[in-house]
């Protein structure tokens, strides 16, 4: 019995003995593999990743900057592959693209500090087409009480629940770019007879408006999704349209982009301005693990504010909130 047991034990000693060139063989190859597979994915990512810098001429680049962060995920994730790997110069060139690429997504907020310095404010929300509680978001917005009310979406099912807002808002714009949907605008602040536009195709309206010693003008804007959808003509077209106003501009909207994108600069610059607060995220649905901030409000150079981020309200996007001074 023992002896069958031994002679059982020095055979398969045996037989592993044998298989171990083809084990070590198989191990390189499917190291050769993983390898491959590693680095085929890494300058993929690489190339999409720098790609995304070139919108200002290409508007798939634009596209691509708003996935910037979901890029660098990946990106971060061969870096830990490759490491494993040990091929520690690519796994170093991974994470340093990885953690530029996720810098302005995740930099910690600086919380909020209202002063009675900032004079105006302003309430940026995007409605949702089909919301089902535009009271909730009317409520909020009075419950603020801004200067300049900026609203997208706007449409025949929303808008009977915002005639509180006709009420406590003796100012307002409404443009209807489309059977279904528009933009509006709601300000306790006068608005210049005959200066207020609307620019049907381009989901846009801005109206002048006086304050105590100046006039500004305000706008309200909901651009297209990227590539392959209009939105690098519409923000050319949008630059064009600001870039004639004289004065401070105030722009806020839906802009479908996050601020390091080509169609948001060129609209800031038309206007003199900047995206103001600290990057809010303001649209979840699309990821989780990379939320965008595509809502922004555009403020003069020189202006100095304070942006919260407001609830849903049964909206797909967040309401962003500005205190400021001009």
């Amino acid at each position: 019995m023992s002896t069958s047991i031994t002679s059982s034990s020095f055979a398969t000693q045996h037989i592993e003995t044998l298989f171990q060139p083809v084990r070590a063989l198989l191990s390189v190859g499917s190291r050769l593999k993983r390898i491959e597979a590693v680095t085929l994915v890494s300058v993929c990512a690489l190339a999409l990743f720098a790609i995304s810098y070139f919108g200002n001429w290409i508007p798939l680049a634009d596209a691509l900057t708003v996935f910037r962060s979901h890029i660098a995920i990946v990106i971060l994730g061969c870096a830990f592959t490759s490491s494993f790997l040990e091929m520690r110069k690519l796994s170093m060139v991974l994470a340093m693209s990885a953690l530029l690429g996720m810098y302005p997504k995740f930099t910690p907020e600086a919380a909020p500090i209202l002063s009675k310095n900032l004079e105006f404010s302003a309430y940026q929300k995007n409605l949702l087409l089909d919301g089902e509680t535009p009271k909730a978001i009317a409520a909020d917005i009075i419950d603020q009480d801004p200067d300049f009310v900026m609203l997208q979406e706007v449409s025949h099912r929303n808008l009977q629940g915002l005639k509180t807002l006709s009420s406590h808002y003796r100012q307002s714009v409404f443009c209807h770019s489309s059977m279904v949907r528009g933009v509006a605008l709601f300000t306790v602040h006068p608005i210049i007879e005959g200066s207020a536009k609307c620019y049907k195709e381009l989901d846009l309206v801005v109206a002048q408006v006086a304050l105590k010693d100046r006039t500004v003008w305000i706008a309200s804007v909901h651009l297209l999704w990227p590539f392959p959808y209009g939105q690098f003509a519409q923000a050319s077209e949008i630059a064009e349209v600001i870039s004639v106003l004289e004065g401070d501009v105030i722009i806020s909207g839906d802009f479908n982009m996050v601020r390091e994108g080509a169609s948001v600069a060129r609209i800031a610059g038309a206007a003199n301005a900047r995206v103001v607060g600290d990057a809010p995220t303001t649209f979840t649905a699309f990821s989780p693990f990379a939320p965008l901030a595509i809502d922004h409000i555009l403020l003069p150079e020189t202006a100095t504010a304070v942006v919260q981020v407001r609830p849903k309200y049964g909206s797909d996007h967040n309401g962003l909130f500005a205190r400021f001074s001009l």
